[in-house]
């Protein structure tokens, strides 16, 4: 056999163990890029599909190639299985069968399929868990065993897929499957909680507030008040942080107290008076990183309201320009200000860096030397104005 003729698929993976690069000698390198943990972007040479997630399901893609543009809209089962499909006509897509297999050949823009999942190129396999097992729809099992199984969650068969029962059941780790009516159930019973939280919002706020404006006045300080999270960013909040546990969201309702920084010692005695759990966020070893005190109080209304505590320096070293210049003495603001400036800093950037160190889909040197510049940031804010 000449060996030209030979196919070989090469796969590469992240510093969290997820594919990101999968190439054969026939195709062009796909690389695979996540948010939160899930598939949102891929790149084939001068072609991209980005992926659009909406309270935990697939919503959309939209392909990209020098020459076009089309989005396309998704509607998928309970298990995310994709059953039909539209862009500027209705797409035909052929159902998977109950094990994922079918026949349509969709490569020159392909679509998820089963499961939301987007078969491999080269294979046809679906490489669950981003890419910790490849799951064969052909033979309706894994290629390789589950390191859960026997004795864990994975269950006694290591290659089996779902005990056996596709219909109600679905795996998209790799690991452990999940009933599918049940998790439907799950969502809706989570849903409903997430309403009845934000009914009891505007109380909390008003009490958290209330509480704010009575510690500012004892304290000679002052009180940003903030709109209620909105309820899409709570919800993605529940299920990508707390994997779907309501109970442990915490500021849905929320505000930030400003007061010099001897004296959030008795600000935090005060609230813990109060019933608060407070959280305290020491500066890094000299004096880099972000420092602050975050307290959680529960409300009268039952609902887990979240009150942030910082000095001066904090707040001019995360909030927008005009949020900070509205939340200070216009004194005070100038002479922070001009101070940050004379030594080359600039105001408000602390978020903007912090985003950019948690950003999952940039390089391991982007997020290495924004993490370096929030320290120096934060070293020079809580060091420096204190020279003052």
């Amino acid at each position: 056999m000449d060996g030209d003729s030979i196919k070989t698929n090469y796969y590469a993976y992240d510093a969290l163990n997820r594919l990101s690069r999968c190439q054969s000698t026939h195709c062009s390198a796909l690389e695979i890029f996540y948010k939160n943990n899930v598939r949102c972007t891929d790149i084939e040479g001068k072609r991209n599909r980005s992926m659009f997630n909406g309270g935990g399901r697939l919503l959309a893609q939209r392909d990209h190639s020098p020459d076009s543009a089309r989005v396309t809209l998704l509607a998928n089962t309970l298990s995310h299985t994709v059953v039909s499909a539209m862009s500027e006509s209705l797409c035909p897509v052929q159902p998977c069968l109950a094990y994922g297999f079918n026949t349509q050949d969709n490569a020159d823009s392909p679509l998820p399929a089963f499961n939301g999942e987007h078969a491999d190129p080269s294979t046809g396999h679906y490489l669950l868990g981003n890419g910790y097992r490849a799951f064969n729809p052909l033979l309706m099992r894994f290629n390789s065993p589950d390191s859960w199984s026997p004795f864990g969650a994975g269950g006694i068969n290591s290659y089996g897929y779902c005990a056996g029962d596709p219909i109600n059941y679905s795996d998209s780790s790799g690991h452990a499957f999940l009933a599918v009516v049940s998790r439907g159930l799950r969502r809706f019973a989570q849903r409903r909680q997430l309403n009845v939280m934000y009914s009891q919002a505007p109380a909390a706020k008003q009490q958290v507030d209330g509480l704010a404006g009575r510690l500012a006045d004892k304290y000679r300080g002052a009180v940003i008040e903030a709109p209620l999270k909105s309820k899409e960013r709570a919800w993605e909040k529940i299920i990508n942080t707390f994997g779907g546990d309501t109970s442990k969201i915490n500021d849905i309702a929320r505000n930030t107290l400003i007061v010099k920084q001897r004296n959030i010692g008795s600000v935090v005695k005060d609230l813990k008076l109060q019933g608060a759990s407070i959280k305290v966020i020491p500066p890094l070893p000299g004096g880099g990183g972000y420092r602050g005190v975050h307290a959680t109080i529960r409300t009268r209304s039952g609902l887990l309201a979240e009150m942030q505590v910082h000095a001066p320096n904090m707040i001019v070293a995360n909030m927008p320009e005009e949020v900070a210049r509205g939340a200070l003495s216009a004194q005070n603001f100038n002479h922070l200000n001009s101070f940050a400036t004379r030594n080359g800093y600039s105001i408000g950037k602390g978020h903007s860096i912090y985003e950019v160190v948690r950003d999952v889909n940039k390089s391991i040197r982007v997020r290495d030397e924004a993490a370096s510049n929030l320290r120096d940031y934060y070293g020079f804010m809580n060091d420096g104005f204190v020279r003052l």
